[in-house]
């Protein structure tokens, strides 16, 4: 079968008419997929956010609660719960959240780790040192420098927090 010139125009028309809708088409399904998984990113962003707050509430609240009523003479009491990171350790751990966080709140979930584990440090050692009625005077006087430092340093994570909660609500992805 011959086709005549028109024929053929009209199946070029058709032709390129439909590559046009099928490119088209291809490309609104790409934008909306691509919506949906920035839409999916941002609600995983904001979901890190509010768990790594509220790890840092919780800290709070022991911090407020243990830290505060720390003297040395509740001679043998063992003092405060193990204040945690690991939620805040695993948004550390994603690269999508490290990039998509401000530099001030990831310089203040830093320092938050930091302090924690120095008060975890302190409080095991000045337990150990509390709970062993036979150790030297000596360890006497490290209970009271550890108590200082804990003093200072529970100043220092409770900064961090607030640092963290205020960088991390202002950080709008």
């Amino acid at each position: 079968m011959i086709l005549t010139k028109k024929e053929i125009t009209k199946e070029w028309v058709t032709f390129l008419f439909n590559l046009t809708a099928t490119a088209l088409g291809f490309f609104i399904a790409l934008s909306v997929t691509s919506s949906i998984e920035n839409q999916k990113e941002k609600e995983s962003y904001n979901t890190f956010k509010r768990m790594i707050i509220n790890e840092t509430k919780i800290n709070q609240i022991i911090v407020d609660s243990s830290y505060l009523h720390f003297g040395y003479e509740t001679q043998g009491l063992i003092f405060f719960s193990e204040l945690t990171t690991n939620v805040s350790m695993e948004m550390i751990k994603d690269e999508k959240f490290v990039a998509s966080t401000n530099d001030d709140a990831l310089f203040a979930i830093q320092n938050y780790h930091r302090y924690i584990k120095l008060l975890n440090t302190y409080k095991t050692e000045l337990n150990a040192i509390r709970r062993n009625p036979d150790r030297t005077e000596l360890d006497a006087s490290w209970a009271d420098a550890f108590a200082n430092s804990i003093n200072r340093k529970r100043g220092l994570l409770l900064k961090s927090i607030k640092d963290i909660q205020e960088n991390l609500e202002k950080d709008k992805k």
